[in-house]
């Protein structure tokens, strides 16, 4: 299966820069909004997505704690 962008968004939420992390959890919840792409995510054996995210949790910025689609 090609999983396309999910495995190197993974890989970037695991970056210092705090943008990076920022918009690397932003993409991979605009995709988790579609079925399919949920799918590959959970498909994405040696990456696991949900505790990478639940990592930024403890981040120092409370940019990347907060959830980039409640953003308008």
């Amino acid at each position: 299966m090609n999983q396309g962008a999910i495995p190197a968004l993974v890989e970037l939420i695991h970056m210092s820069d705090y943008d990076i992390q920022y918009y690397s959890a932003a993409a991979l919840s605009n995709l988790a909004v579609n079925p399919k792409h949920r799918a590959m995510m959970i498909a994405v054996g040696h990456f696991d997505v949900v505790r990478q995210l639940v990592k930024l949790l403890s981040s120092k910025k409370d940019r990347v704690i907060e959830n980039p689609s409640d953003k308008t």
